[in-house]
């Protein structure tokens, strides 16, 4: 089950990534590292997970630009 599990979150966090990219965000490496595995481990539904991931990297790029 475990392998099962594994597989899951290695398709959820390439769907992230597509996501990413064709929206044309594009975060640092590190922060990809913190915030890609822990959506990716989640049981949210796929699109969830992408609307979170977009909100989340929205608000960290603002943080970015006015900070």
């Amino acid at each position: 089950m475990q392998d099962g599990d594994t597989a899951v979150q290695e398709k959820s966090r390439k769907k992230l990534l597509l996501i990413l990219r064709d929206s044309n965000i594009y975060l640092d490496y590190e922060v990809q590292l913190d915030i890609i595995p822990s959506l990716a481990s989640s049981r949210l539904c796929p699109r969830t997970q992408g609307l979170l991931f977009l909100l989340l990297s929205t608000w960290i790029s603002l943080l970015k630009t006015f900070c």
